[in-house]
């Protein structure tokens, strides 16, 4: 099954974003399961510094935290 995802964001802070028409908290298992991995498995870091959030490292992977 193919799933499409409308996402909105345009920084890294974690107020900025969202996935439109889906309820929040709302993951089913095998989401959690990609997001835990996209979180964990890369070597980026997301830092507040200076009044904005900044990626640490290759920005692919700092969007996937």
């Amino acid at each position: 099954m193919i799933r499409t995802f409308r996402v909105d964001g345009t920084t890294y802070s974690p107020g900025d974003g969202k996935i439109h028409n889906w309820p929040a908290g709302r993951m089913d298992a095998n989401l959690q399961m990609m997001a835990k991995i996209a979180s964990l498995c890369n070597d980026a870091g997301i830092t507040y510094l200076g009044h904005q959030y900044v990626s640490n490292g290759m920005p692919t992977e700092a969007a996937l935290k």
